[in-house]
C-alpha cells in the first residue's frame, strides 16, 4: 500500500482543482503609476488592475513601497494604510466598489520620501501574484550656472554648478554640440545640501564657442540647459603673462643668490 504525505496530498488536490475547466486563476492586468512627479503636487493615483477566477476565495490586496508594506485591503473591510502614505490617502466610492477588479490608492500630495519601487501583490487561498514599478518624486534645480575662467596661457576652466535639484542630478558640459569627457565631479553631502559642481579644463578656443551646461534628473525625463558664448580674450593672456614675469624674476634671483652664497 502506497503512503502519501499530507503535503503531497494537498498538492495533488490543488493540481486537480486548478486544471478544472473554467478555472482562470489570478492575473494582474494593469499596474499604473506616474513615472515621475513633481514634489508637492497631487492628487495622483496608484492603480493595480487584476482579474480573479470564479473559484478564487480569500482575496487580499497589498501594496509595498520598496520592502515596506504600506497598504492592505481585505474586502469588504476598508483599506488599511501605514508608513509613508499614512494620512495622505483618500478613497472615492468608484475606487473601492469593485474589489474583484482593481485597487486604487489616491494620494492627496506627494513628497520626496515616496520615491521608490511600488509593488502590488494580489493573494488568494490558492495563488499569490505581484508586479512592481518605480516612481520618482523630484525637485527641479533652483539654480544652474556655467562659467568659463582663464586657467593658464593655453587652457580655460569650464565650471557647471547646480543647486537644489533632487534626487542627485547628472551634469554634462557641452561645447559646440560635443559632450566633454575630461571632466571632474564634486558633490558634498548632497542629502543635506543639494549642490553639485562639474569642471573641465580644456584648450583655449581661438574662435567663439557655444558652451552649455545640461542638467538631467535620472528617472524623470527632466532636462535643462544653460549656455554662454565664449570669446577668446587676448588681454587675459597678456595679463597672465605680466603676472608670471615678476614671479619668474624672483625665482631666478633667488637661485642666483643661493649660488653666490654657497660658493662664497
Amino acid at each position: 500500500m502506497r503512503h502519501f504525505s499530507l503535503k503531497n496530498l494537498i498538492i495533488r488536490i490543488l493540481l486537480i482543482f486548478i486544471t478544472q475547466p473554467g478555472y482562470n486563476g489570478v492575473k494582474i492586468t494593469k499596474l499604473k503609476l506616474p513615472l515621475a512627479v513633481h514634489n508637492g503636487t497631487g492628487p495622483i493615483e496608484l492603480i493595480c488592475g487584476y482579474r480573479i477566477g470564479r473559484h478564487e476565495n480569500g482575496l487580499v490586496v497589498k501594496w509595498f513601497h520598496d520592502l515596506e508594506q504600506i497598504y492592505q485591503w481585505i474586502p469588504p473591510m476598508p483599506p488599511q494604510v501605514n508608513g509613508i502614505i499614512s494620512g495622505l490617502t483618500e478613497y472615492l466610492p468608484e475606487n473601492t466598489n469593485k474589489p474583484l477588479s482593481h485597487s486604487i490608492i489616491r494620494l492627496k500630495k506627494v513628497n520626496l520620501a515616496m520615491t521608490g519601487v511600488y509593488t502590488c501583490k494580489i493573494s488568494t487561498i490558492l495563488e499569490d501574484i505581484a508586479e512592481s514599478r518605480r516612481m520618482t518624486v523630484y525637485v527641479p534645480d533652483q539654480k544652474l550656472n556655467i562659467y568659463a575662467d582663464y586657467y593658464n596661457n593655453t587652457h580655460i576652466n569650464l565650471t557647471c554648478v547646480a543647486k537644489g535639484a533632487r534626487p542627485s542630478p547628472i551634469l554634462t558640459i557641452i561645447v559646440d554640440g560635443k559632450q566633454l569627457d575630461n571632466r571632474s565631479i564634486r558633490i558634498e553631502n548632497y542629502r543635506n545640501y543639494p549642490w553639485i559642481k562639474q569642471e573641465a579644463i580644456v584648450s583655449n578656443y581661438s574662435n567663439p564657442a557655444i558652451i552649455q551646461c545640461e542638467i538631467t534628473i535620472p528617472g524623470t525625463g527632466y532636462r535643462k540647459r544653460e549656455k554662454l558664448i565664449y570669446y577668446y580674450n587676448k588681454q587675459l593672456e597678456r595679463n597672465y603673462n605680466l603676472q608670471l614675469r615678476p614671479s619668474l624674476i624672483i625665482a631666478i634671483t633667488n637661485v642666483f643668490l643661493t649660488f653666490i652664497f654657497s660658493n662664497g
